[in-house]
């Protein structure tokens, strides 16, 4: 018997410690994170929040676009957005399932979003279609877009063949 006693009192000093140790210890909340968005470094300011859906990050068409550079617009007879970026001369035009840069039409997967009269789309979607950058950096929930890309060359010829294209792009 007095070894059972025994053990009933270490059972329940553990159980105690463990308790007491348990609600010393910061307990870390998953709350959601508003997704914040750089484009060249720059933070914007959005007049609606991005999305996270199934591993997508949706952004207001119109805030991103503008400013990257582009122009929008919206033709509400055929529910499509056309985003004019006047430095590539391309366009892109944005319906539910599907959008089409400069006369190619790709299918959009997964479609778009629509929040409160605004229109949605991946992230991916137009910043690459703009020849942008995307990085996505989980710990800050932060969004980086870069207008410029970085090209790595290994030799003069390399980088004289890429300013050229540059500049061909630009005239």
């Amino acid at each position: 018997m007095n070894y059972e006693r025994k053990y009933f009192f270490k059972a329940i000093t553990y159980f105690l410690l463990l308790i007491c140790l348990i609600s010393i210890l910061p307990i870390k909340t998953f709350a959601e994170k508003s997704i914040t968005v750089y484009i060249n470094e720059k933070k914007i300011s959005m007049k609606t929040s991005p999305v996270i859906s199934n591993g997508t990050t949706f952004v207001p068409l119109r805030d991103i676009s503008e400013n990257l550079g582009c122009t929008v617009s919206w033709d509400s007879s055929t529910s499509t957005a056309k985003i004019k970026d006047k430095k590539s001369k391309k366009t892109i035009i944005i319906e539910k399932n599907s959008y089409t840069v400069n006369g190619k039409k790709n299918s959009l997967n997964p479609a778009t979003i629509n929040k409160n009269g605004v229109t949605l789309v991946p992230l991916r979607l137009v910043s690459e279609a703009l020849d942008c950058t995307v990085d996505w950096d989980p710990y800050d929930s932060s969004v980086s877009i870069l207008k410029y890309r970085v090209v790595e060359v290994s030799n003069a010829t390399e980088l004289l063949n890429n300013i050229k294209k540059i500049i061909q792009k630009l005239f």
